[in-house]
């Protein structure tokens, strides 16, 4: 999402020379650069994350300020087995990153890679049937039924011939929302020394991006839209979000905004 529009860009007194399709580009384009400077997402919206613990009983999410909070675990189960028993490869690899779970055969027939992206199954039955389905004779059972977007993202090692299991947060921990700026839970249920993250359901982000925000967004666009005035991109509608920002992050203008940016960046302790 983006909190400037190209109408934004266009509307100003001495607006630039870029088509209103360019403008909405790089509107979102700098928004997408503004949250990666920042390390977080602005714009309100529920968020379930795994995040690391900080000392004994603290959790640090990754989108504060948190405007609600429904749900926090410190403890886990097990959501599935997973096991691949192809004869001719050398290695199988199940891992789970930025909700997708990748199935992944080394050597043989049914050699490569399968992505499963699990906000499109709604149980771990489901999920189940689609990896059984993939190539690379895999099997498996549900363990704990439970959403297949929660799965914990790590790396599981392989299954060629031994179980794996991805887990799913558990019960419900005791949590105190200490600060809903910084985006801090304080924890009091019995936490598990030898695990560093924690399960965190909630809003996060504002619900209205504050005016400052949005004036120094608009400002960073309009700003690199002139330092790039004569770059051919510029008129051609090859100029897409990733092009956009990739030159949008020119040592002058990376400088000045991170430092005015400073303020929203977020705390990482």
């Amino acid at each position: 999402m983006a909190w400037i529009t190209g109408a934004q860009i266009l509307g100003v007194s001495n607006p630039p020379d870029v088509t209103p399709a360019q403008a909405n580009v790089i509107a979102q384009a700098t928004c997408d650069l503004v949250e990666t400077w920042c390390g977080r997402t602005f714009e309100g919206a529920t968020h379930a994350e795994w995040v690391d613990r900080i000392g004994d009983r603290t959790l640090s999410v990754s989108h504060p300020p948190v405007r609600q909070l429904y749900f926090a675990s410190v403890d886990n189960m097990n959501g599935l087995s997973l096991t691949s028993t192809q004869a001719d490869a050398n290695r199988a690899v199940v891992s789970v990153n930025d909700g997708i779970m990748h199935l992944s055969i080394m050597g043989g027939v049914a050699a490569g890679d399968t992505p499963l992206t699990l906000s499109t199954y709604d149980t771990m039955a489901l999920l189940l049937a689609a990896v059984i389905a993939v190539p690379g004779s895999w099997a498996g059972a549900v363990i704990n039924e439970g959403d297949p977007e929660n799965i914990r993202p790590e790396h599981y090692g392989s299954a060629l011939n031994v179980t794996v299991y991805p887990v799913l947060p558990a019960g419900e921990a005791e949590a105190d929302l200490i600060d809903s700026t910084a985006g801090l839970l304080y924890i009091d249920s019995t936490w598990a020394a030898s695990d560093d993250k924690g399960f965190v359901r909630y809003d996060g982000g504002y619900a209205a991006v504050p005016a400052d925000l949005t004036q120094i967004t608009l400002q960073l666009a309009l700003d690199t839209i002139s330092s790039l005035a004569h770059d051919p991109l510029l008129a051609s509608e090859k100029l897409d979000k990733y092009a956009w920002a990739a030159r949008a992050n020119v040592t002058s203008l990376r400088q000045t905004y991170k430092s005015r940016l400073q303020p929203w960046t977020r705390i990482t302790i």
